[in-house]
């Protein structure tokens, strides 16, 4: 695991009897760019291939001699911990894939969030389990009046809030720019499918707008560089590329607008009222997420929220009761289900080739959600 501090209370929570902890000092050595001898030379490494018990190399390498069978990677959520687990995973699959290969190698899953509201307080592993959590709490208290006069709350407000928070996963993951968001809002207002992906299919399907639109215009410039795609409609102009049009995500469109027809058949599409049970008090929304947001936002009301950015911000019994007890902790277990995939993905992330790692970020960092800077 990582730090010796988190270590330090990693050996105190344990079970002394078949648990083993490996601190790790820092960042490890990134093997993909080393050579053999480096590697070998490399302190944090030596000490791993030690604890391991089945050496290194092809002629030394022997997986009758692994010491454990469980092997487990315990790293900080921050960005930081992240980059040790690309390094520790680096490490196997490049110079011991017959770990792997054989089930034995895992990664923790520590808490992100411990919260606490009076005497009662739980742990959460990440994001989306902290919001059902705090949507579960809200929907108790809550009251849904839809633009038909339809009441909701309760099991039934959870699960259409569930329903909204799919909606908008979906929804974020397309719209990572202005321009496309512009796009979908307009193909989704006018109940435009897209039945394949592609750009010129695309670009059909976003012709289907000059029906409903008199001023509608499509105009595209294949040999212009950037955006090459221009969309005048409803006195809005949209630019965008035909490489973006390319790779959208079509599979997450047609989710999308499936569940926009659901919801629209629960909630309408007018305005939404909320109303507080023992307060009385009432709040009116003009969108599904801002009713999702507030369910978030009151859910807190009188709750501690803490969040885990360390390993070593837990104590002993913590890290016992979240990381380490088998009975209740979560485990991922590592596969290669595709080689040539994974193979390609370890070269470009981790190589000394710079021009397809720039590639790789330039064509997928409007993408990222979660950025730890």
């Amino acid at each position: 695991m990582e730090g010796d501090s988190a270590g330090g209370s990693a050996k105190q929570g344990r079970d002394r009897k078949n648990q083993a902890i490996l601190p790790l000092k820092g960042k490890i050595l990134n093997v993909e760019k080393a050579r053999f001898d480096k590697m070998l030379g490399n302190e944090e490494i030596k000490t791993m291939i030690t604890a391991m018990g089945t050496g290194i190399g092809n002629e030394e390498f022997d997986l009758e001699k692994i010491r454990y069978h469980k092997i487990i990677i315990m790293t900080d959520a921050d960005v930081d911990g992240s980059h040790i687990l690309t390094l520790i995973l680096t490490f196997f699959y490049r110079q011991m894939p017959e770990i792997i290969e054989n089930g034995y190698l895992y990664i923790a899953q520590p808490p992100l969030y411990r919260a606490k509201k009076g005497r009662s307080s739980f742990y959460v592993r990440d994001d989306n389990e902290l919001t059902e959590r705090l949507v579960r709490a809200s929907s108790e208290s809550l009251v849904l009046t839809t633009d038909k006069g339809k009441s909701i709350s309760g099991e039934e407000l959870f699960q259409t809030a569930l329903k909204i928070r799919l909606y908008k996963t979906h929804y974020d993951r397309l719209s990572f720019n202005q321009n496309l968001t512009q796009l979908v809002d307009l193909l989704l207002k006018n109940d435009i499918e897209l039945d394949s992906g592609g750009a010129e299919n695309i670009l059909k399907c976003i012709d289907r707008l000059k029906e409903n639109y008199a001023d509608y215009k499509l105009s595209v410039d294949p040999e212009k560089q950037g955006n090459n795609v221009l969309i005048q409609c409803n006195e809005q102009q949209i630019e965008l590329s035909l490489n973006l049009l390319e790779n959208m995500r079509v599979h997450d469109y047609s989710k999308l607008f499936q569940e926009r027809l659901e919801l629209i058949e629960t909630l309408g599409e007018d305005i939404l009222v909320m109303t507080e049970e023992k307060e009385g008090e009432s709040h009116s929304f003009q969108t599904w997420i801002e009713v999702l947001n507030f369910m978030i936002s009151f859910g807190k009301k009188g709750m501690y929220i803490q969040r885990y950015k360390g390993l070593g911000e837990m104590n002993p019994e913590q890290l016992w009761e979240t990381t380490l007890d088998p009975d209740v902790r979560t485990l991922k277990k590592v596969n290669i289900e595709d080689l040539v995939e994974s193979d390609g993905v370890f070269t470009i992330l981790m190589g000394d080739q710079v021009e397809p790692r720039r590639n790789f970020i330039e064509e997928n960092a409007l993408r990222v959600k979660n950025l730890d800077v």
